[in-house]
């Protein structure tokens, strides 16, 4: 069984999957086209002369961003498009189970998927959030920063529902977290029971914390500050140094993966983010390496987390997990309690160890790879009741559903065929401003 990993990175998870099955001894490349945060890169070892064209082709067309350079722009991009024709047939050839990440194939609209079915290969996807979330409900997305206006934001809504769509037409598996499935319509594996190939880190490279009195490290490095709530995290800072509490606090926003690590060794514990919909994400599987907590806060409590049965509250990923209105509290907690802080880390790191290590979770994907996926595994996205997304406060996602709805009518949620969620969303809408949708809403 030879294994295609492709054609993008998000956190070091492909790069993580690909050591995995590299331990079991099953042959795999992972193709990619680089990643803005830099992660360590040894997936190039594997390529074929073309796909070390293809690559570099695919680079020069994203360095010609200015206005002179159009023409060379669409001149790389055009020789890429066409290159990437060769580079599938060579993959049909070479592999036999294609890994795709954050709904990417090798080409838009997935004209490549019923190509690869023709010729009897396994497909499958594995989503991280954004990429089955409705854009509504996702903070990423509608952070003010950005500027998207709400018929964007449907537009938005519309084509992400449409590729999540295609992508079921033709994949044999998908891997999606059961919070943010929302536009998924088949049976879906939950990530978090196939869990994040972490990597774990050998401390020794890094430069340690050096003892500075009783002081305490903290760090949070936000992707984007709005999204992770980062002016409310620096406030909370500003308390707890009033109150006495001797903070040493680093913020590292947009910075190369190995710089990140280094903090992550210096530190005590992180603060994730504010409006989380999962426990573990990237940065806190990466400090939970380096046997460091991390507080993660959201409305996703234990009871919506919770697969009975299959996914209990003693199979949670270990962090501090809270309300966003107790981060404080959370903070104040790691800060005067040492013995609790090292312990999380411990079992944040012994979790890593023996749940979420690469060869563990290449072990579960080949399950995957081979059909043999338990009975209990599949969840119904029927069973979805989780509205309050991510990376948004409360008030301000009730704000958004309920313009969305004015402007587009109910269908704009793209929900029609999950009714129970879609009457949820309206009944949050009616619940802010004087309490009622106009009268021109319709379906």
């Amino acid at each position: 069984m030879r294994i295609f990993i492709g054609l993008t990175e998000i956190a070091g998870y492909n790069r993580g999957l690909s050591r995995g099955l590299t331990e079991l001894a099953v042959p795999n490349t992972f193709f990619h086209y680089g990643h803005a945060f830099e992660y360590e890169d040894t997936s190039t070892t594997s390529y074929t002369p073309l796909m070390k064209l293809v690559r570099a082709v695919a680079r020069r067309g994203r360095s010609q961003t200015s206005p002179p350079s159009l023409l060379i722009k669409l001149w790389w991009r055009g020789w890429h498009i066409l290159l990437k024709w060769f580079l599938l047939w060579e993959c049909i050839w070479r592999f036999d189970v294609f890994v795709f990440a954050f709904g990417e194939s090798f080409f838009g609209r997935h004209l490549d998927l019923p190509i690869l079915k023709f010729f009897r290969k396994r497909i499958i996807f594995v989503f991280y959030g954004s990429d089955s979330r409705p854009p509504y409900i996702n903070g990423a997305v509608m952070a003010t920063d950005r500027g998207l206006t709400l018929q964007e934001c449907i537009t938005l809504t519309q084509r992400i529902k449409a590729n999540v769509l295609s992508i079921q037409r033709y994949a044999d598996v998908i891997v999606d977290h059961h919070l943010s499935a929302q536009f998924q319509e088949k049976p879906f594996v939950p990530f978090l029971l196939v869990g994040f190939p972490c990597i774990l880190e050998d401390p020794i490279r890094f430069t340690q914390k050096q003892s500075l009195g009783k002081s305490v490290r903290i760090l949070h490095a936000p992707s984007r500050m709005e999204y992770k709530g980062t002016a409310i995290i620096r406030n909370t800072i500003t308390t707890l140094r009033s109150k006495g509490h001797i903070i040493e606090y680093v913020e590292l926003s947009g910075r190369p993966n190995a710089e990140v690590l280094n903090e992550l060794a210096r530190c005590d514990f992180v603060v994730d983010e504010l409006y989380s919909d999962t426990r573990m994400g990237g940065l806190a599987t990466e400090a939970a390496s380096f046997k460091k907590p991390a507080i993660v806060c959201g409305f996703a409590c234990d009871e919506k987390l919770t697969i009975p049965g299959v996914f209990e509250v003693e199979d949670f990923p270990p962090v501090y997990y809270c309300h966003p209105d107790d981060i404080e509290t959370a903070i104040e907690k790691l800060v005067v309690d040492e013995t609790y802080r090292m312990d999380l880390g411990r079992r944040a790191w012994e979790f890593m160890a023996t749940q979420w290590r690469p060869r563990q979770v290449a072990q579960r994907f080949l399950w995957l790879f081979q059909g043999v996926i338990p009975d209990e595994w599949l969840f119904d996205p029927q069973r979805i009741r989780y509205i309050h997304g991510t990376g948004l406060p409360a008030t301000r996602l009730k704000e958004i559903v309920r313009a969305v709805i004015e402007v587009g009518g109910v269908s704009a949620l793209c929900l029609g065929d999950k009714p129970l969620l879609e009457r949820a969303l309206i009944d949050l809408a009616m619940n802010t401003g004087n309490g009622a949708l106009s009268d021109h809403v319709a379906r």
